[in-house]
């Protein structure tokens, strides 16, 4: 399978609200129905940010964005992979080329959230040496855990 990795453009945002409601948990997709910060790339180039997509014989089949914040922080936003192309390495090159940007860009620390009924996104992000520092209980019931690295 070939696959590679590009900028997003504004043709792409219909693929991202569909990726994004594929490939999200029912709990999570209830919290976050309306994902209306995939309709505005822009939002995430502000500041030195950015938003990917891999694509595959002309599907877009993952996905991930990064917002820069004040103090050289970054937040990771929308790691998503189609469900028929898990577990084939495509989560971790889009952190890989994450992690990468981040570190051209001087930023000293990278932080996200992610649902506790996502397994395999935990055990991706525990393979790239994030830690937890904080979780809470969304109003559905669903736990959020908020992980850090220091790059």
């Amino acid at each position: 399978m070939d696959i590679f990795i590009r900028e997003a453009i504004h043709t792409d945002i219909p693929n991202l609200r569909n990726l994004n409601l594929i490939s999200s948990s029912k709990k999570l997709l209830s919290y976050t129905e309306n994902k209306k910060d995939l309709l505005f790339l822009d939002k995430y180039r502000e500041n030195g940010g950015n938003f990917w997509v891999v694509i595959s014989e002309n599907l877009v089949i993952g996905m991930v964005g990064v917002v820069f914040k004040g103090d050289r922080v970054a937040k990771i936003r929308a790691l998503r992979v189609h469900p028929d192309f898990r577990k084939k390495g495509i989560a971790t090159k889009l952190m890989m080329t994450l992690e990468r940007y981040c570190k051209d860009h001087h930023i000293k620390k990278m932080v996200l959230g992610v649902s506790e009924d996502s397994m395999s996104a935990i055990s991706l992000y525990q393979k790239f040496e994030f830690s937890k520092y904080n979780e809470k209980t969304l109003p559905n019931g669903l736990k959020v855990y908020y992980l850090e690295k220091n790059i």
